[in-house]
């Protein structure tokens, strides 16, 4: 197990910056996520940890020591990919023995590390069959096995999940977490996935236009975001988004000016740090129905839909002509207008021209 410093790294490909000034610590042990869309430059930055891209400027240490000018065998890590590839012809066992035999490990000592992998990974009837006949799921677990019975400095997991049908996805992603845990391995993940983002990451690095725009815990990256990108991409649903103006002890929301009213000292503060003109951002999670009551974040909307997506049920409202989202747990369905609670705790608001979290939030 190693500890991995990613030092200013700066990846480009002729004009094009694939990676810029990329700088972040995994701890010896943990499981970092590097999330974010297509083009991002998370999977880049993956490939220079393990020695398959050489970076344009910047370094990559482990433990302290650059590895740089290492090849991917001398930096002892190990890697799974997106589409597994797997001997055919070879039973399951050979496949995982295979990277052991070419190192020249002798075969009492490789039966050892069999027998450990078996055990650890469950798989004992698996170790006697050929490939071909496995599904999605068990050959990606073997995968797994053969990468970590070298038992490597780094595992690297490049969108390891997304070939695999979302019937075996769930019980992939669990057992990949609690093996990581069990292992200790330091682990480096790649997804577009915020759902195994979250799931998995005991920190997530989400990446854009190959800079890191924040990282953090799950938690910290839901409940923080640092910009409306952050916002929107991690959660799902994403996060709703309006205009907004503040008034003293008041809300207005898009051009209509929708009022909610909100405490005067918590409004002073927000036009302190950003002015009047703001973006508010919350979460459809935290946004219900709610026939009566009273009190501060209460507002009048139109609700255009509902719909379930799975055991959750969901309302569609809008704003101007914005279409924004809410839960309904009690499953009533209205439509037309009706009374819609935004609890002020749970609001965000951004600054409308950089996107940025106020810095009193």
């Amino acid at each position: 197990m190693a500890r991995v410093d990613i030092k200013n790294l700066v990846v480009r490909f002729g004009d094009f910056t694939a990676v810029d000034d990329v700088s972040m610590t995994i701890d010896d042990g943990e499981m970092v996520v590097f999330l974010g869309p297509s083009g991002c430059g998370k999977t880049t930055t993956l490939r220079c940890v393990a020695g398959l891209e050489q970076g344009t400027s910047g370094s990559i240490e482990f433990d302290g020591n650059a590895v740089d000018t290492l090849s991917p065998s001398q930096r002892n890590i190990a890697m799974v990919f997106q589409f597994v590839t797997l001997y055919p012809h070879l039973k399951v066992a050979d496949n995982i023995a295979f990277p052991l035999r070419a190192r020249g490990m002798a075969k009492p000592k490789i039966r050892q590390k069999l027998d450990w992998i078996a055990e650890v990974f469950s798989m004992g009837d698996l170790m006697k069959r050929y490939p071909p006949g496995l599904p999605p799921g068990a050959k990606q677990k073997v995968a797994l096995a053969r990468a970590v019975v070298r038992e490597p400095k780094v595992l690297l997991l490049d969108e390891p999940l997304s070939a695999i049908d979302e019937r075996f996805r769930e019980e992939m992603r669990w057992e990949l977490g609690h093996l990581q845990k069990q292992l200790g391995f330091t682990t480096i993940y790649v997804t577009h996935d915020q759902r195994e983002a979250m799931s998995l990451a005991d920190r997530i690095a989400l990446m854009r236009d190959g800079k890191i725009v924040q990282i953090g815990s799950p938690a910290d990256m839901y409940d923080r975001p640092v910009n409306e990108f952050a916002g929107f991409f991690i959660g799902s649903p994403g996060m709703n988004f309006v205009d907004a103006r503040i008034e003293e002890s008041t809300i207005l929301l898009g051009s209509a000016g929708i009022p909610i009213s909100a405490p005067g000292e918590y409004l002073a503060k927000v036009r302190e740090a950003a002015g009047p003109e703001v973006r508010l951002g919350i979460r459809p999670q935290d946004v219900h129905l709610e026939a009566d009551g009273d009190g501060d974040g209460l507002l009048k909307a139109e609700i255009v839909n509902s719909y379930a997506v799975g055991r959750e049920r969901f309302f569609d409202f809008r704003i101007d002509d914005s279409v924004l989202k809410g839960m309904d747990p009690s499953g009533t369905g209205l439509t037309g207008d009706t009374r819609i609670r935004f609890p002020i705790e749970k609001v965000h608001f951004f600054d409308r021209t950089s996107g940025e979290r106020l810095s009193n939030q």
